[in-house]
């Protein structure tokens, strides 16, 4: 008998007094899901085109080192990818390509997140119990719900519309 397992995790946004949650619903049944807060005012992010036209600006990443070293695991059909190989991934619709789409945009979030100058509303890692991108990330990663990982990207990717204090 399947038991549905629920998770949640909520991603602390640190915009000076303004905060958000995002939480990632996980159930063995229906899969990961997304259910987005808006974004705060105030807040900061670099584009993916950004990153990759910049990789003198990373902080806490380098550009040639391996994801699984870094950020999604130590296993996967990506692991021996680079950060930048990522952020050039073109993505899909389902299978691989919605896999691509949501590291593409989780390592944009994470290397945003990463840099102390850009007010990122997302925290990379978070105390437990409340988990955090990157934890929220592998987790869906680690299903196979094509939906919920576009789901993710597309909350993800919406903050590319932000200004970028570093252009």
């Amino acid at each position: 008998m399947k038991r549905a397992k629920a998770l949640t995790v909520a991603i602390a946004v640190l915009t000076g007094v303004l905060a958000v949650g995002l939480a990632v619903a996980l159930t063995s049944q229906a899969g990961p899901s997304l259910d987005a807060a808006p974004i705060p005012s105030g807040a900061e992010a670099c584009s993916g085109e950004f990153w990759a036209s910049h990789p003198e600006s990373w902080e806490e990443y380098d550009s040639n080192v391996h994801m699984a070293a870094s950020l999604f695991g130590p296993s996967g059909p990506h692991a021996d990818d680079t950060l930048m190989d990522a952020l050039r991934y073109t993505g899909g619709e389902d299978g691989d390509g919605a896999r691509q789409t949501l590291i593409r945009a989780a390592t944009v979030a994470a290397l945003n997140a990463s840099h102390e100058s850009i007010k990122f509303p997302l925290r990379r890692y978070e105390s437990p119990p409340t988990g955090g991108l990157i934890p929220s990330v592998r987790n869906l990663l680690a299903g196979n719900d094509s939906k919920a990982m576009l789901s993710a990207a597309a909350y993800l990717d919406s903050y590319s519309a932000l200004d970028c204090p570093l252009d």
